[in-house]
């Protein structure tokens, strides 16, 4: 993690605390210099950060179950160019019933472990599995495939972000 110097501390009149950190930059470019709009109301969550070189970040909250989680991202740039993503949240914190961890019921026979699913909402049991038997694809697993695609997709998009943000900074310093 790179260092960082706190060059800015305060409250602006939307209730936001305002912190600003420069950050170094290598080559002997000038630091980058962000102000992070944190909202002390929501556990101190980062609401929006602008950076020196054009960038602008946005980021709505929401609480469930007493814990605050993103809901919505944004990336713009001045020039123009940015990623929106929208994230919607299934359970979280979510109350664990204690006869998950009762050994008997995890391993009823000792040669079997239950095969339990989550994505039809209320766990289930599928089916008890063997530990010599072949784990079988369930219904459900047929959807994992687009789900890692669209996470791989998703974090593509932020590296993509990233280097623009880099070599818009290169080519706006050696102009």
């Amino acid at each position: 993690m790179s260092q960082f110097k706190l060059v800015s501390l305060q409250n602006n009149p939307n209730g936001l605390i305002v912190l600003g950190a420069e950050f170094p930059n290598p080559d002997g470019y000038p630091p980058l210099v962000a102000n992070y709009f944190i909202a002390s109301d929501k556990d101190f969550t980062v609401q929006r950060i602008e950076y020196n070189c054009g960038y602008t970040m946005d980021i709505s909250w929401k609480q469930i179950n007493d814990t605050w989680v993103p809901t919505a991202f944004s990336q713009h740039a001045r020039e123009g160019f940015g990623v929106d993503w929208k994230i919607d949240w299934e359970i979280v914190n979510d109350h664990v019933p204690p006869e998950y961890f009762d050994i008997e019921k995890i391993v009823s026979d000792h040669s079997s472990i239950p095969l339990v699913s989550r994505e039809l909402g209320e766990p289930i049991l599928l089916e008890n599995v063997g530990f010599d038997a072949p784990i079988k694809p369930s219904e459900t697993d047929r959807h994992s495939g687009t789900r890692y695609f669209l996470i791989t997709l998703g974090l593509l998009m932020i590296v993509i972000s990233l280097i623009k943000m880099y070599y818009d900074r290169r080519k706006r310093k050696s102009a």
